[in-house]
């Protein structure tokens, strides 16, 4: 079908089927309780669904470019199992609907998808982006996303620049992805628990509102995890070669992960705060050949707790003042009562008695002086 103006398809309660695809100018506006399958590319201005579903139903890769509006809350938008659909234009919710997205087959969506505040029902692939389609400001406005434990959501935004949120609410039992930097996850994700996974170089903020308690989260080589909140976010939590951020938000945090296992050489950093905050870890696993650096550690202000098993062994677990390994190096790890603290290095130890001995030895010649001096007064 080639439109250059307006048409209206009206399915009534019936299934209608395009064979083929639809392209033109024009804007295509769906009627009817029914269902309208479309088996080509859509490639008109715009499809308005005011009433019933559009599937979309063509075996393999196909091109959807108008902007998508959705003008009722039960209007659904459907991608099929054996599509792999590409949306290269706005998903768009309206004052009279929000709209509904079936993702049972691949969904890529590389348009704007901050006006859409409907539902994602994803039991196939759900992608935003495709590592080149810029994704600063909100993504998702505030839309609901429920993934079948069969599902997935990716977010793999170009975004090195500036910070994508999605504020939305995340449920189900799928896999979460976050490929690319500076992606906030603000919403609500109580109801999420599926696998979290945070790819190489990759970086995921949870911000100060964010929570992934329900989830198992794995953080990648060169990812970094940053937790801004003052409460729990993270309860099972892998860092493999990687870094978890505390404090991205606020100066003060008193958070509690249930199970950290460590991977490789990863990090904690205490990065900006500086209020009295503590992490406390209730099971602590390092696997073979692991180490842990913790950064920023300021004693008597951030603190790290253990509450429960696996903290043994913290001969390779270091602390230091600053940001990086070049600081002023603090100690090794070792279990001081619940607390996790540094022991410093023996020669530090060493050097802190001989200044102890030359400040008493000090204290005693002034002292004597001062006995020869009251008697030869």
């Amino acid at each position: 079908i080639a439109l250059a103006t307006i048409g209206i398809i009206d399915s009534g309660s019936n299934t209608v089927t395009v064979s083929g695809g639809i392209s033109g100018s024009g804007a295509v506006t769906k009627w009817g309780e029914g269902n309208l399958t479309i088996t080509g590319d859509v490639g008109v201005g715009k499809i308005l669904i005011s009433q019933g579903a559009v599937t979309l139903g063509k075996t393999g890769t196909l091109t959807v470019s108008p902007v998508i509006e959705f003008g009722s809350n039960n209007a659904t938008l459907t991608v099929a199992s054996d599509a792999n659909a590409s949306f290269v234009n706005s998903l768009v919710s309206t004052s009279i609907g929000n709209g509904f997205i079936k993702a049972i087959g691949r969904s890529l969506v590389k348009g704007d998808s901050s006006g859409f505040s409907g539902t994602f029902n994803v039991s196939g692939n759900l992608r935003f982006g495709d590592g080149a389609t810029a994704g600063a400001g909100d993504i998702l406005g505030s839309a609901t996303v429920s993934l079948a434990d069969t599902g997935s959501l990716t977010f793999d935004l170009a975004n090195s620049n500036s910070l994508t949120t999605f504020a939305g609410t995340l449920s189900g039992a799928g896999l979460l992805m976050q490929i690319g930097t500076l992606l906030a996850l603000t919403g609500d994700s109580s109801a999420f628990t599926g696998n979290t996974l945070v790819d190489t170089n990759s970086s995921l903020s949870l911000g100060t509102t964010g929570t992934l308690l329900g989830s198992a989260v794995t953080v990648n080589d060169g990812g970094t995890l940053l937790l801004g909140g003052i409460t729990n976010q993270v309860s099972n939590l892998t860092l493999v070669n990687s870094t978890l951020y505390l404090g991205a938000g606020e100066s003060r945090a008193s958070q509690t992960i249930t199970s950290l296992t460590l991977t490789g050489q990863s990090a904690i950093d205490f990065s900006e705060l500086r209020g009295s905050s503590s992490l406390t870890i209730s099971s602590f696993t390092m696997n073979s050949g692991s180490s842990l650096n913790v950064f920023n550690y300021s004693g008597g202000t951030t603190s790290l707790v253990a509450s429960g098993s696996g903290f043994t062994d913290l001969q390779h677990v270091n602390f230091y003042a600053g940001s990086t390994v070049d600081s002023a190096f603090l100690g090794q790890a070792t279990l001081c009562g619940t607390d996790i603290v540094p022991v410093p290095e023996s020669s530090v130890i060493i050097a802190g008695f001989m200044m102890l001995a030359f400040l008493f030895w000090g204290w005693l010649g002034n002292l004597a002086q001062g006995v020869v001096t009251d008697r030869s007064a």
